[in-house]
C-alpha cells in the first residue's frame, strides 16, 4: 500500500471514529463503558492519523492498526453487552471497526 493510501485511509477511520463519538456523546443513554472505549479509540485514531503522516516505518504504523484494532473490538463488545444503544450509535461504531479491521488486514 503507498503512503498516500495509507494516510487516506487514517482519515477516513479518524471521520468515522470521530462520527461515533460525536453519536456516543450526544445520546445520554449511551453505557459508560462504550463511551470509554470510544474516547480511547478518538484519541488514538488521532495519534494514528498524526503518525501515519509523519512515519515512513511501516513497522510502527502497523502497530497502530493493530492498537486501533483492539480499541475497535472493545467497543463493539461494549456495544453488543450493552442494552438499548441507539441503532445509530451501533453503526456508526460498527463502521469505525469495519475501517480499521480492513485496514488492519491490509497492512499485514
Amino acid at each position: 500500500m503507498q503512503t498516500s493510501q495509507i494516510q487516506e485511509r487514517f482519515s477516513t477511520i479518524e471521520r468515522c471514529v470521530d462520527q461515533a463519538a460525536i453519536l456516543c456523546r450526544t445520546n445520554h443513554a449511551v453505557p459508560d463503558e462504550l463511551r470509554e472505549c470510544l474516547t480511547d479509540l478518538e484519541r488514538e485514531s488521532d495519534e494514528a492519523k498524526q503518525i501515519a503522516q509523519s512515519e515512513t516505518d511501516d513497522e510502527r504504523i502497523r502497530q497502530c492498526a493493530d492498537k486501533l484494532e483492539e480499541l475497535g473490538n472493545r467497543a463493539m463488545q461494549a456495544c453488543k453487552h450493552a442494552a438499548n444503544v441507539d441503532p445509530h450509535v451501533q453503526n456508526a461504531v460498527s463502521q469505525a471497526h469495519d475501517a480499521i479491521s480492513s485496514l488492519k488486514h491490509q497492512l499485514h
